[in-house]
């Protein structure tokens, strides 16, 4: 009783270990059925500071500073169906206001998460809604509130961070470089950082046309801090019923700073007419042929060992491709096992490969650190 009475304040005061996804490159589809695709969210997120932004001492300030906002621009006539089914992205809508390239996109994001995911619903719920990045700092340049998105540009809460990342580029423009350390190090515009990124010496990147957020897991009306609507327009019904903070905006043709939106803004709840409620244009939609294809390897993957074995090491011989880098990525949890160590010492390992670059992530200490 004495032990015991010792015992149990020495480990209250062990620090707690913080909570980390199972596997250290991919997402298991037991992972995304048993877990809140936020919960998954903010463990992406915090491996992403953790593993990345942390890595290699000697950062300077803080790039995007505390004031920094996440504003995405919607249609009024969607957030009928936003109220419902929450914001949802392309790969759960299949429609897009911008390039509708969605295996070009699922491939980045996996790249920007530097994690393998399984295809289905879980997981497209747990795929990025983009946003730009309202950083208030001139010194990242200067850029229009993007309305050709829609009219009403949404500021999401400070909490939200916690589950969004941010890149100085568009991640589906460069896509080849999209969360690639291997391709320019902490200079690469496309690297995936979080809020609290501080600049690091070989960073000397501005927003490439505007600086694009990333926001992970699920997200709804309820993450919204107040929203923005042209001066001409009703206050959208589904903000009011949510109530909703609404301001007025209007961006003169002689200014670029999406700043300039929200600092001249009026409060409007409750004060002008509201729309009627509209036909919602985001729900689901049922798929008969999805634009990307499924990897059987990662359904293959929840059967005991010696049933997955033979289909990993069938893998781990495929050419160059996302088919590889799933391999790859399951391969890391099996280098106990001498067939699947001689299979990985066997890939060919080649410049600029993306593949390599998973390759080489199987040894290192950190995703971003050189090795």
């Amino acid at each position: 009783m004495r032990f015991a009475r010792l015992v149990l304040p020495l480990l209250l005061a062990l620090p707690a270990r913080a909570a980390e996804l199972r596997h250290r490159l991919y997402i298991s589809p037991q992972e995304l059925r048993t877990t809140d695709s936020r919960a998954l969210a903010k463990l992406l997120v915090e491996r992403i500071r953790r593993e990345c932004d942390l890595a290699e001492p000697g950062a300077g300030e803080p790039v995007l500073g505390g004031d920094a906002r996440l504003i995405l621009t919607v249609p009024a006539g969607v957030l009928d169906a936003v109220a419902r089914d929450g914001f949802l992205n392309q790969h759960q809508t299949g429609t897009t206001g911008g390039q509708s390239r969605e295996k070009d996109r699922f491939e980045a994001e996996q790249e920007l998460a530097m994690l393998r995911l399984p295809l289905g619903d879980k997981a497209f719920e747990l795929l990025p809604k983009y946003a730009v990045v309202d950083a208030l700092k001139p010194e990242l340049g200067h850029y229009r509130l993007p309305t050709r998105y829609g009219g009403v540009a949404v500021v999401f809460k400070k909490e939200v961070w916690d589950r969004a990342t941010w890149t100085y580029a568009d991640s589906l423009d460069f896509s080849q470089k999209s969360g690639r350390f291997d391709a320019g190090g902490a200079g690469n515009a496309v690297l995936a950082r979080t809020v609290d990124y501080r600049r690091k010496k070989e960073d000397r990147n501005r927003c490439v046309n505007y600086c694009e957020g990333q926001i992970w897991g699920k997200l709804t009306l309820d993450d919204v801090d107040y929203a923005m609507v042209a001066d001409s327009e009703p206050v959208p019904g589904a903000l009011a019923r949510a109530d909703i903070p609404v301001y007025s905006y209007s961006v003169p043709d002689s200014t670029s700073a999406v700043v300039d939106a929200s600092r001249t803004a009026q409060y409007v709840r409750g004060s002008r007419r509201t729309a009627s409620p509209a036909a919602g244009v985001l729900a689901p939609r049922p798929r008969a042929a999805p634009a990307v294809a499924p990897s059987m390897l990662f359904a293959d993957s929840e059967r005991p060992w010696t049933e997955f074995k033979p289909h990993l090491l069938k893998a781990l011989t495929a050419p160059p491709g996302p088919a590889l880098i799933d391999a790859i990525a399951l391969a890391a949890d099996h280098r106990d096992d001498p067939d699947v160590v001689g299979a990985l010492a066997k890939l060919p390992v080649a410049a600029e490969s993306v593949a390599t670059e998973w390759l080489e992530r199987l040894d290192k200490k950190q995703l971003c650190s050189p090795r």
